[in-house]
């Protein structure tokens, strides 16, 4: 097993696959995709908030107060877990950068930055480009039998 300075194609295009890049409002994040354990937590906790907040006839319910919570602890849950790194719009220096749950941990001269800081459409933002990314993932393994 050799190595060479030449660089491995193939790591390079798995690479590319694992990382994404969003536009938030005031800032571009850089991502990570979820691993395969994340997928499956994000799909139960999914599974489960989506029964909760129907009826017995299928008819969607208004969600809870406690539903509602949940729901958004788990959006946060997961964009603090993939943020990687944000640049300005415009700029071309990336910054590492990592979301924190709460207001102590926050560290900014290590790059930990409260996710409260951020405006609420990046965490959206955020959220739904990893939630896509897996479901893209799901969608190609779909024909692989289990």
């Amino acid at each position: 097993m050799g190595t060479t300075d030449k660089k491995n194609p193939i790591a390079s295009m798995i690479v590319k696959r694992t990382m994404c890049e969003v536009d938030g409002a005031e800032w571009i994040y850089r991502i990570r995709s979820l691993t395969p354990s994340e997928a499956v937590r994000l799909q139960i906790g999914l599974t489960m908030l989506a029964s909760a907040a129907r009826r017995d006839d299928g008819e969607a319910l208004e969600m809870s107060d406690d539903q509602t919570v949940a729901m958004t602890e788990q959006m946060c849950d997961l964009a603090c877990a993939v943020v990687m790194s944000a640049k300005k719009p415009r700029g071309r220096q990336w910054y590492d950068l990592r979301l924190v749950p709460t207001i102590d941990l926050q560290d900014p001269d290590r790059g930990l930055v409260f996710i409260g800081g951020i405006p609420s459409e990046d965490v959206l933002a955020i959220v739904t480009a990893a939630t896509t990314t897996y479901r893209r993932a799901a969608k190609m393994a779909a024909p692989f039998p289990k």
